[in-house]
């Protein structure tokens, strides 16, 4: 059996929205495909960190997503990391 870490953002019905700490991504599951992690787990600290970008609304649709993908995907990037506030 493989375990994820994971935190459980939203639960409709029987289902939960769980958020992936450790790379990110979501994902739904049915109550049964949950379960509680023991303590010992959760020594080692979160390993995501969420991150946006400047210029893209925060829900984008799936063409805004495509395009983006076609404009990044397999080239060279260089970012410049900044806090919400613009600090770098």
């Amino acid at each position: 059996m493989i375990v994820f870490r994971g935190l459980v953002q939203s639960i409709k019905r029987d289902k939960l929205q769980v958020f992936f700490v450790d790379f990110g991504g979501s994902q739904e599951f049915g109550g049964k495909e949950v379960f509680e992690l023991p303590s010992f787990m959760f020594k080692t600290q979160v390993l995501s960190q969420p991150f946006g970008l400047s210029g893209i609304k925060d829900k984008c649709q799936w063409d805004e997503s495509d395009y983006f993908s076609s404009l990044v995907l397999n080239q060279r990037l260089i970012l410049n990391v900044t806090s919400s506030d613009g600090e770098q």
